[in-house]
């Protein structure tokens, strides 16, 4: 199913393993041919998503000089802030009109080695900075 050209993958479909394993495979396909899906009857309370929603416009209405603070650009943009046009569109060289928040298991925390991908999130997003 799509809706405005992007897959929508329900959840209600993870009950038996053959539909667990079907369901992977369809976000899997999405995420590969489009970047992106839509999930619904997800179990996620609603208050839970728009809390989310509310605190990601928060961290992106924050100044752009706060947000540069925290770039992600000597990562590759892997983790943390990353501007509009930081990224290329895909297989191309113009610039990506998006910003962005990258963030992932804190490997740093696994093996000190991988200490440059730990997530960089700014405290005036919690506190003034």
């Amino acid at each position: 199913m799509k809706y405005s050209g992007k897959p929508i993958c329900s959840i209600d479909m993870h009950s038996e393993p053959e539909a667990q394993k079907e369901l992977s495979r369809l976000i899997a396909q999405a995420l590969r041919n489009e970047g992106c899906c839509f999930i619904m009857n997800s179990l996620v309370d609603n208050l839970l998503i728009d809390a989310v929603r509310q605190a990601s416009f928060e961290l992106f209405q924050l100044p752009a000089e706060l947000k540069e603070r925290y770039s992600g650009k000597d990562v590759r943009g892997q983790r943390g802030y990353s501007q509009f046009g930081f990224d290329k569109t895909s297989g191309g060289s113009l610039a990506d009109l998006s910003e962005f928040w990258a963030f992932g298991k804190d490997l740093g925390r696994v093996h000190q080695s991988n200490a440059t991908y730990m997530n960089k999130w700014p405290s005036a997003w919690f506190k003034n900075d």
